[in-house]
């Protein structure tokens, strides 16, 4: 039997059946010799139960013929789960007090700064009631200053070089005063 050499394919009939198994054919002549092969497989479970029973602090458990006891203490365990329980109970106290801290101290600085806030306003109002009373003073003398100056050009007789430093005289004596009247108050 000879393989395609350009496909590499075996031709129609190139297997037979023989007793239940494939077989090459080994078609004479030549050609070659037979071959055969087998295979068994077979699968074994095996199961083990290694559940342990407990009754008031005695544990059983058995594998085939040996049989364990295991003596739990059953006071252990209990304290076990009151020490747990406490914990958990002392934990929640812990948080339930930080919390309340936590929310004592955010309403303290709300009003702390509710009363700092209302009082910046009151400087504020009371520093700008006092400048506007010391720009009306200032106002005033230098009204009245000027009123002095008007006065004073009016009476004066004298010829125009002299009105003129009268007026020069007057116009520095307001500014003087005024000056002095806005550095004065501060």
């Amino acid at each position: 039997m000879r393989i395609d050499a350009h496909t590499g394919i075996l031709p129609l009939g190139a297997f037979q059946a023989c007793g239940g198994r494939m077989r090459l054919h080994g078609g004479g002549g030549g050609d070659g010799g037979g071959s055969s092969s087998a295979s068994n497989t077979s699968t074994t479970t095996q199961n083990y139960d290694k559940r342990v029973a407990v009754d008031t602090g005695v544990g059983l458990s058995s594998d085939s013929s040996t049989v364990t006891v295991n003596a739990l203490d059953a006071n252990a365990i209990i304290e076990a789960f009151d020490f747990a329980t406490k914990a958990g109970a002392n934990a929640a106290l812990i948080a339930n007090n930080s919390t309340v801290g936590a929310l004592e101290t955010v309403d303290r600085n709300a009003a702390l700064t509710g009363k700092a806030f209302t009082d910046s306003l009151d400087f504020a109002r009371t520093v700008f009631s006092q400048g506007l009373n010391v720009l009306t003073i200032a106002g005033d003398q230098v009204k009245a200053q000027g009123n002095l100056i008007a006065s004073a050009w009016d009476n004066s007789k004298g010829s125009g070089a002299e009105k003129q430093t009268l007026f020069y005289v007057a116009v520095g004596a307001v500014a003087l005063v005024a000056v002095a009247t806005v550095w004065g108050k501060k």
